[in-house]
């Protein structure tokens, strides 16, 4: 089996564990022990909406994914990913390796900080990993530089993924992180007016987002938070239990809009790729030339 191959097939894996990841942290009865604390301690206050350790539990496999796609994925034969997005005869190859650096520096540093539960810092980190990350899921909407074989379309659809999939958790994480150092200041959990307001907010910019970007990844990172909170399992006491209850309430009741969303969006994506696939085994071989269908409806 070639290098090629076997980068590809790790990367395939890759992918399919951040996913799998995803599924079994949303739905299991605990995704992670310390989401069980105790409310008397204020060091351990967090948003009842999605909290750190829910966010950190799957960090790791989308930086992992993010970077292989983007660094060390199977160079295709337009070539790699920053090679593929960059305008030619451009600094923007040059631009875009800074800003892997600074995001991946950046990512050590939140990483710490969130070990040492410095509630303050850590989202200033995390927003520099989002302005790092953020110049890669920008030119993901350029159309030259099309894969030509059947082989970099699949390239090319994992590593565009990796990055979506990073951006958009990236994008929530920073929120919950603002929320949890701004209850810190607090003192105590948020009332239910006010977290039904926030879900409303977040909801109406999910909403905005995918019609603006038709991008799928969108509903599915809504949709993980959602089920996260409806099926997550704490233990609160007073009015904090009550509100987490009404949380969980209207996170059942909204939960299904999301679902129909990503399984309407990836029914229409998987027809345009077939199309794209039928349409390109009727070229010649020194004519094929496959539009990637992911994402775009």
């Amino acid at each position: 089996m070639s290098l090629q191959a076997m980068l590809l097939m790790l990367q395939i894996l890759m992918n399919a564990d951040c996913l799998r990841t995803f599924v079994f942290v949303a739905t299991t009865q605990v995704p992670i022990k310390l989401d069980a604390v105790s409310t008397s301690d204020p060091q351990e206050l967090f948003n009842l909406l999605a909290p750190p350790s829910y966010v950190l539990c799957v960090w790791l496999q989308l930086s992992m994914c993010f970077t292989f796609g983007v660094v060390l994925g199977p160079k295709s034969t337009v070539g790699g990913f920053i090679a593929r997005y960059s305008a030619p005869a451009t600094r923007e190859p040059l631009y875009l390796s800074l800003a892997l650096v600074v995001a991946s520096i950046a990512a050590i540093v939140w990483e710490a900080l969130m070990l040492l539960e410095r509630r303050f810092l850590a989202p200033i980190a995390l927003f520099f990993v989002w302005c790092g990350s953020l110049p890669f899921y920008l030119v993901l909407n350029r159309r030259y530089r099309a894969p030509n074989t059947l082989l970099d379309v699949i390239i090319f659809t994992l590593g565009e993924l990796s990055v979506r999939l990073y951006f958009t958790w990236l994008t929530g994480a920073v929120i919950f992180g603002v929320l949890d150092a701004v209850q810190y200041l607090h003192g105590d959990f948020f009332g239910y007016v006010v977290y039904i307001q926030l879900m409303g907010v977040l909801l109406a910019l999910a909403f905005g987002a995918y019609i603006q970007s038709r991008d799928p990844v969108v509903a599915l990172m809504a949709t993980w938070f959602l089920v996260g909170l409806a099926y997550r399992k704490c233990s609160f006491d007073g009015d904090a239990k009550d509100t987490f209850e009404k949380l969980q309430t209207a996170a059942l009741v909204v939960k299904p809009v999301f679902l129909l969303v990503l399984i309407i969006d990836a029914l229409r994506s998987l027809r345009h790729f077939l199309e794209n696939v039928v349409r390109t085994g009727s070229r010649s071989e020194d004519q094929q030339v496959v539009i990637a269908a992911y994402g775009t409806v």
